[in-house]
């Protein structure tokens, strides 16, 4: 499987779960979201799969970090 098949796979199992479990902004107990995991470590495509389905981008964590700043 090359690496954007197994991309491409990851983003439908996302969204699979994502959509049974509707748990877009679920947030950890740092109050990180999945869109500021995936900005963190600079998976680009998820993040516009989740920007795209309507992930909170103006949302902070606990150290007052937003999923822009995490990924610069």
């Amino acid at each position: 499987m090359s690496y954007g098949e197994a991309e491409l796979k990851y983003i439908v199992t996302l969204n699979r779960t994502i959509t049974k479990l509707n748990r877009l902004n679920v947030r950890d107990k740092d109050e990180n979201m999945p869109l500021h995991l995936s900005a963190a470590v600079g998976n680009t495509s998820t993040v516009q799969y989740l920007l795209s389905v309507g992930s909170n981008l103006r949302s902070c964590n606990t150290r007052g970090e937003y999923p822009p700043t995490l990924a610069a």
